[in-house]
């Protein structure tokens, strides 16, 4: 599932960078450009750091402007 829908990052490349000893939601964004577009996902990264789940499907990126129209 994505999380950083402006840098196509993944759940799964999030917890990826976890596991390689990434332990705050900037090393996290260094390590794989989450958050680095509008920051939007910055919300849910932050959550998974924390240890916590994405537990409803439209959680991710629901601060993205991506895709909105005017």
């Amino acid at each position: 599932m994505f999380v950083c829908m402006c840098m196509g990052v993944t759940e799964s490349e999030i917890r990826d960078c976890l596991r390689a000893g990434a332990g705050t939601v900037e090393e996290v964004s260094e390590r794989s450009g989450a958050g680095t577009g509008c920051g939007g996902c910055l919300e849910t990264v932050g959550l998974l750091v924390e240890g916590g789940s994405i537990l409803h499907p439209t959680s991710p990126g629901l601060g993205c402007d991506l895709g909105r129209t005017a």
